[in-house]
């Protein structure tokens, strides 16, 4: 079980930890700014909510928040999650054709 102390909105989500196809990552940069990143390995599909947005979700493509506004820590910590739920799978999917012309960039 993950608790997180909101710094933001009195009504913040709550995150269903309970659910094993979801896997939820935290993040908190030196603003205080707070993100949760949900991974759902069913429909593998991610989205993030951030505090400054009210915890508005923001679906995840391609390892961008859409709609997100977010600084340099921020956008990195979104891609790292992305990456490490399989993001670059998906992209060896939609470019497969590409990997033979560069194998050493989808290797």
């Amino acid at each position: 079980m993950l608790t997180i102390n909101n710094r933001h909105k009195e009504d913040s989500p709550e995150f269903n930890t309970e659910d094993f196809n979801l896997k939820h990552f935290y993040f908190e940069n030196e603003f205080n700014d707070q993100l949760v990143y949900v991974w759902n390995y069913r429909t593998r599909k991610a989205a993030v909510y951030c505090g400054d947005t009210d915890w508005k979700k923001h679906n995840v493509k391609q390892g961008v928040a859409k709609g997100l506004e977010a600084d340099c820590s921020e956008r990195m910590w979104v891609m790292a999650c992305w990456f490490a739920t399989g993001g670059i799978q998906d992209l060896k999917e939609k470019y497969r054709i590409m990997a033979c012309c560069f194998p050493s960039v989808f290797s």
